[in-house]
């Protein structure tokens, strides 16, 4: 009976104390926080004033992706450490109203839009009653899609217009720090619980002042958009790996 327990332990803890490559797959909920800042701003020939407001609006969204992680373990008895490279694609898109411009019937929009990501981490862990915990600390690469709408609401005259005033690209560096748990299952396998905290970044965009002519008002001198995006993630992750 004792000869059978020592094997069915070393059948679960197989996992635990590998070395070497593995790989997996996972899926998370990333919970992310934008804080937007911008402007609106008009000047007309024919009215006496000009309108100039700053805006800065706030949310959260959550949003789910799946992935692909690999990466090289080192054991030494009740301690590790090792290197992992990990991909998540993004299929969702953020739309926020920003602000109603007065006197009109324009609404401000924006959207961010995160493609992908890659994550290069290194990782100590250390096994605790059939357990591995890890903290971990790297740097990602985010791909992200920034961009501001002039969206002319529907009237009498007119469709419902939308015009992209403002549209950026950037691909950030983000350092990230986070811990987890991976639990030896049959043989070479294990599960996985992630938490990762991705630090803020910001984005700056161009404001371009832009001229109409009408009859009733004159010649009207307007600027609107975004100055700045900041943003900020907390990710939970779990999965299922194999070493190789």
């Amino acid at each position: 009976m004792k000869h059978i327990k020592l094997v069915m332990l070393g059948v679960l803890t197989s996992s635990l104390y590998a070395s070497g490559f593995y790989g997996g797959v996972d899926i998370g909920a990333a919970f992310a926080k934008d804080k937007i800042k911008g402007i609106t701003k008009s000047q007309t020939e024919h009215r006496v004033g000009t309108y100039d407001k700053n805006f800065n609006v706030s949310g959260t969204n959550t949003r789910f992706t799946p992935g692909i992680f690999a990466g090289y373990k080192i054991n030494s008895e009740a301690n590790g450490g090792g290197v992992e490279l990990s991909f998540n694609a993004n299929f969702r898109e953020v739309n926020k109203k920003l602000i109603d411009i007065p006197e009109s019937n324009i609404q401000l929009r924006g959207q961010i839009r995160q493609r992908s990501s890659v994550f290069f981490k290194a990782f100590l862990s250390h096994n605790f009653k059939n357990i591995e915990f890890y903290a971990t600390a790297g740097v990602k690469l985010k791909n992200i899609k920034y961009t501001c709408i002039e969206q002319i609401e529907e009237g009498t005259y007119n469709p419902l217009t939308k015009n992209s005033m403002q549209s950026k690209s950037k691909t950030h560096f983000v350092p990230v720090l986070g811990i987890g748990i991976n639990i030896p299952l049959k043989e070479v396998w294990f599960a996985r619980c992630e938490y990762t905290f991705d630090f803020p970044y910001k984005v700056s965009l161009n404001i371009k002042e832009r001229q109409t002519n009408g009859v009733v008002l004159g010649v009207q001198k307007y600027s609107h958009g975004c100055k700045t995006i900041k943003h900020y993630t907390h990710n939970i992750r779990i999965g299922f790996g194999r070493y190789l």
